[in-house]
């Protein structure tokens, strides 16, 4: 009996530590899985945290660049003081119309037949420096500006040669009464040596006669 209670003790006691060896390296090795992962879990929430707080921040660095970018930039406008414009003043040029009757004091030059045979409208002066006229006879040939027309009669007093008629046959580019003119008229002499004797007669007195033809 004793020797059965012996072998039943040593069977126990075999199972039992038997046990203790399965059990105890398990529950060892539970433990470390559970530690591993309580570690693993706390290492998890903390690349979390750092994930959020990266994100955090990369959210308010991507709205500080959209604020900035959405801010216009101040538009500087500058305020002009309107001043009056101020025009040149324009001399008002008088238009010369020549009617019968008007009368007025101006130069008159001479020029000699010798420059040409023919005036500007093709009277022929190689013979002759005067023309004949039906209604008021021997005419003296006057050159004049466009503002009269060939065929203008005009009664000259206070000249260098006394009182004449002339009728305007010929042009000249400083004679005339506009801006720029030298000479109100030219009358014609024989030749350009008589012309220059002649000279300038500053103040004649001119009675338009008749205007053209």
């Amino acid at each position: 009996m004793k020797k059965l209670m012996m072998i039943i003790n040593s069977a126990l006691i075999m199972s039992i530590a038997l046990v203790i060896t399965t059990t105890v390296p398990q529950s060892k090795t539970y433990q470390i899985d559970e530690e591993t992962h309580y570690v693993s879990s706390k290492v998890l929430q903390v690349e979390s945290v750092e994930e959020v707080v990266t994100e955090e921040i990369v959210e308010e660095a991507v709205t500080e660049e959209t604020v900035e970018s959405v801010v216009e930039p101040e538009v500087s406008i500058e305020t002009k003081s309107e001043q009056p414009t101020i025009e040149p003043e324009t001399e008002e040029k008088t238009e010369i119309v020549a009617f019968v009757g008007d009368t007025f004091t101006a130069s008159m030059s001479a020029y000699g037949a010798d420059i040409g045979d023919y005036t500007a409208n093709g009277t022929y002066i190689g013979d002759s420096i005067t023309v004949w006229d039906d209604t008021y006879g021997n005419l003296r040939i006057l050159a004049a500006g466009d503002e009269y027309p060939y065929g203008t009669i005009i009664q000259v007093r206070n000249s260098n040669m006394g009182d004449f008629k002339g009728i305007v046959l010929d042009r000249g580019p400083n004679i005339g009464r506009g801006e720029g003119k030298k000479f109100a008229f030219d009358v014609l002499l024989e030749t350009s040596a008589e012309a220059n004797q002649f000279g300038v007669s500053q103040q004649a007195t001119f009675t338009i006669e008749r205007v053209g033809f």
